[in-house]
């Protein structure tokens, strides 16, 4: 492995001095996903981050596609003239009538006089154009969920009516392709001609599984059918729910053995007495090896908002995160149900890797996709990081990347990055590939891949729909090292920009330092306390608590100072 690395990093640095400007188009999102039942006019937001190499600068435009052609009847929202550099813009596209079908938007970067085709990349979607619309469905609590019997589910909408008459919409639950049957729902306003929102609820007083919610838009009086679609859910109702469910970090993660998965969740139960629930991080359908895994008390009925934490021990994986609800003796089990998950620990950790530009992307041959990382280590003389591109399971041909600095054990981010050099086919990186080693490289310490969608060329039709961009999560990670002596490392994530106030506060709550105060941007942050309160003084040995505020959450992390 050593010879392989000292080969490859040798190739990828004869070239360092001269890497090229280009161009690229990156970070391609839709704002109604890849499958959507839309009305006629309804615009399909499309926003991408670029590169544009010309000083004369570019054009990029979003068109609707059907059999490999713009769609007959479609519309677009004209270029502006996107400058030479970097940035971020949105531009849309639609159909007003015709043929229903689009199986493809199509994003180009075109020179700034249109003339010549610069990047294009083709993003396959499933959308329906119709006289009236129904799209962005989004549930409450979200899926998958257990509701406690007659807990409703909330149903919310956009809709477009490009009819001359009022319509009505109604939703009712399915499973295995047939309608289930109990069901209490809401009445249907009348929809006038136009667009907004609405919204539709549903319950169900005995218990009841669905896995889809079939939408119906009918005449007023409900005589005609004018469309019909369906929405995947997981959803059950019964004598006691866990919904809302949110898992951070989200996976997949590398994770150290002092780093806590924490869920968070709502609960209901009909137990007047009250429940306990824990949430355990399995592996192939048992208890992890070497799990951990915080307690429970009593539960207060009928319902609340907890959270629980686990990790490992010892080096392993977790493929699954587990709830388990039982009565105060827990002699009886009342919900016992696990969520995917792809968690693996060890004595070093590669966390929240980041593309930039993010997938699906499609780059000029020598541009660079950049990998930040936040990463640890237990090995006091630092480690080593590569990304490598890789190509349907091997290292892509004519593929590059940076030779990696030694990164010292206290440090918390990085930065690496990988690209293909020039050739004349268009080329798919569809993972890339981490190696963390020791400094001299004769210990391989983590050996992984993980996904990406970026191409290399000049255009491409991506093998898959981009999926919709998961919530973003303001995060506060476990500082490190802990314990410490003298400083510590504490980071977070904003989820968007905004006010973040960090303080150190000691375990009656007193606060100790303000650490900062200021409205910071998205993304990641780190700040080092040295263990001192605001006039400087040393703190004594003990715990202490980092707590991160933002205009609507609290987040809080144990710090143990040690002398």
């Amino acid at each position: 492995m050593k010879r392989i690395l000292i080969l490859m990093a040798s190739v990828a640095l004869i070239i360092l001095p001269g890497i090229s400007q280009a161009n690229y188009l990156g970070d391609i999102a839709l704002d109604h996903g890849k499958s959507a039942d839309l009305g006629y006019n309804t615009h399909v937001n499309v926003s991408f981050s670029y590169k544009v190499d010309d000083a004369a600068g570019a054009r990029i435009q979003v068109l609707p596609y059907r059999n490999g052609a713009p769609h007959p009847s479609y519309s677009w929202q004209g270029s502006i003239l996107y400058p030479q550099g970097e940035g971020f813009g949105s531009r849309w596209c639609t159909v007003s009538g015709g043929a229903s079908d689009v199986d493809q938007i199509v994003v180009t970067l075109l020179s700034s006089d249109w003339s010549t085709v610069l990047l294009e990349m083709a993003i396959p979607v499933d959308y329906t154009f119709n006289s009236v619309g129904v799209y962005d469905v989004t549930f409450s609590p979200t899926s998958p969920s257990k509701l406690l019997y007659d807990t409703r589910l909330d149903m919310f909408f956009n809709w477009r009516n490009n009819l001359a008459e009022d319509v009505r919409i109604y939703a009712r639950g399915m499973y295995e392709g047939e309608p289930v049957f109990g069901m209490t729902s809401a009445g249907s306003p009348a929809y006038d001609p136009g667009e907004g929102t609405g919204d539709f609820y549903m319950y169900y007083a005995g218990g009841a599984l669905i896995d889809a919610v079939r939408f119906q838009v009918v005449s007023l009086d409900q005589s005609v059918l004018f469309h019909e679609f369906y929405v995947p859910v997981d959803v059950e109702w019964g004598p006691h729910g866990i919904s809302n469910i949110v898992v951070t970090p989200p996976s997949p993660q590398h994770l150290d053995y002092d780093m806590d998965v924490e869920v968070f969740f709502d609960y209901e139960t009909s137990d007047a007495a009250g429940i306990r629930v824990w949430v355990l991080g399995y592996l192939n359908g048992g208890w992890a090896p070497g799990l951990a895994y915080q307690g429970s008390g009593l539960e207060s009925a009928p319902s609340g908002s907890i959270s629980r934490t686990f990790h490992l021990l010892s080096e392993g994986a977790v493929d699954e995160v587990r709830f388990l609800m039982t009565n105060d003796d827990q002699s009886e089990t009342y919900l016992d149900f696990g969520i995917p998950a792809d968690f693996y620990y060890s004595e070093h950790s590669f966390l929240y890797p980041t593309l930039r530009p993010g997938a699906p992307a499609i780059l000029d041959f020598d541009e660079r996709t950049y990998v930040d990382f936040w990463y640890t280590t237990s090995d006091p003389l630092g480690v080593r990081i590569w990304t490598f591109p890789y190509s349907t399971g091997g290292y892509t041909p004519g593929g590059g990347f940076g030779g990696s600095p030694l990164y010292d054990q206290y440090g918390q981010f990085g930065t690496q990055y990988f690209l293909v050099f020039g050739g004349s086919d268009e080329v798919l990186v569809d993972q890339y590939h981490v190696l963390m080693t020791n400094d001299d490289e004769t210990a391989t310490y983590l050996d992984f891949g993980r996904m990406a969608h970026h191409y290399y060329g000049h255009s491409a039709v991506a093998t898959s729909a981009p999926e919709e961009a998961p919530a973003a999560l303001t995060v506060l990670h476990p500082n490190f090292p802990n314990p410490f002596n003298p400083k510590t490392t504490i980071s977070f994530v904003m989820a968007e920009s905004g006010s973040a106030k960090l303080g150190v506060f000691d375990v009656q709550g007193r606060l100790v330092r303000m650490l900062l105060d200021e409205s910071l941007e998205a993304g990641p942050h780190a700040i080092d306390w040295d263990g001192t309160d605001a006039g400087g003084k040393r703190m004594s040995s003990g715990v202490y608590l980092a707590k991160l505020l933002t205009a609507d959450q609290e987040h809080t992390r144990k710090m143990i100072l040690m002398k």
